[in-house]
């Protein structure tokens, strides 16, 4: 049963929704519909934009944010309604940040985001060591969102940055639990697999000036390679801020990484939106096993995104998935790694 709840009420009974939570977007996003035959008297919906929501299934939260938009449609005999929203987080993508102060010392990112993101009632949740690490000096630009403010040092500290489903942020390293096993015939509905290497490089470089008090001209460099790239693909990065040699190579690391995530997309369809598992709600940044022949998958796999949908043909979650070798920081990747996966 999918429920939404804004003003202290419960509203039910809808007829198509689409959900998303993804590794990609810090804020997950919803739409969902009802259309019946009234006669004119029954009373009206009391949903507006702007009011607080929380989205369920089976008493279960995916989604707890704002409602972005409402549209209504009235005629003689029926009546419809699309309500679509985001969690609390997509306030951080919006906004510019409101705090007066722009550098920080001796903060991590964890305090660095609850900073920012405390005028809008959001929590963060630091679960990676990275997160928690004091980062020598932080600068928020005047020009940024409160999002991008954060993603730099996201970006920076190599940790993973998503939505919980009651409106807060997690800081996270890759998942590490196997959350459930989807074989072919069983509980897999359909399973595609892409690859794409338009967006793959041979070598990734990261510049910026050095911290390096001995030599403050010094450029610091890192330099990593992916050696399933075989034409001569260079990808130059220059950080926002100053670092040292060996964080502009874990820096390069982390780009090349999440370029090596997009470049394999398998998706996976399953009924319902609960984990067959655990009976819980799909969850991102957890790790999945595949027994696919057909696509020629078997392994384990990180869930990137996931996609509940409900219409006329039921509900089903569409499950998007990476190599978690793909989020881990390594100086090469090569076939070991990304694998011969899907080629049939």
């Amino acid at each position: 049963m999918i429920q939404l709840k804004a003003n202290g009420k419960i509203f039910e009974g809808w007829l198509t929704a689409s959900v998303t939570r993804s590794l990609a977007a810090v804020s997950g996003a919803f739409e969902i519909g009802y259309t019946d035959r009234w006669s004119g008297q029954g009373e009206k919906w009391q949903l507006k934009a702007g009011d607080l929501c929380e989205l369920s299934y089976k008493g279960k939260p995916i989604i707890c944010g704002y409602i972005d938009s409402v549209s209504s449609q009235y005629g003689s005999s029926e009546r419809s309604l699309s309500v679509q929203g985001r969690d609390k987080t997509g306030d951080l993508v919006d906004s510019c940040n409101i705090s007066e102060a722009k550098e920080f010392k001796g903060k991590s990112l964890k305090q660095l985001a609850e900073l920012l993101a405390a005028p809008f009632g959001i929590a963060v949740h630091g679960k990676s060591a990275a997160a928690q690490a004091s980062l020598p000096q932080i600068s928020v630009q005047h020009n940024e969102t409160v999002w991008e403010s954060i993603d730099r040092y996201v970006k920076f500290q190599g940790v993973l940055a998503y939505p919980d489903a009651k409106g807060g942020l997690v800081l996270a390293d890759v998942g590490s639990v196997v959350a459930a096993t989807l074989r072919e015939g069983e509980n897999i509905l359909s399973c595609s697999v892409e690859h794409n290497e338009s967006e793959k490089f041979a070598t990734y470089v990261v510049v910026g000036n050095t911290r390096n008090a001995d030599e403050p001209h010094k450029t610091a460099r890192g330099e990593v390679s992916d050696s399933s790239v075989k034409r001569p693909r260079l990808k130059s990065i220059v950080s926002h801020k100053a670092i040292t040699e060996a964080e502009a190579k874990e820096r390069a690391k982390w780009e090349m990484a999440q370029r090596v995530a997009q470049s394999l997309r398998v998706t996976v369809e399953c009924v319902d939106w609960l984990n067959p598992s655990s009976q819980q709600i799909w969850e991102i940044n957890t790790l999945v096993t595949i027994k696919a022949p057909a696509c020629g998958l078997e392994g384990d796999f990180l869930i990137e995104e996931t996609r509940f949908s409900c219409n006329e043909n039921g509900l089903k979650t569409s499950l998007k998935l990476v190599l978690k070798d793909a989020y881990t920081q390594k100086t090469e990747r090569d076939k070991q790694s990304v694998g011969e996966i899907g080629e049939v």
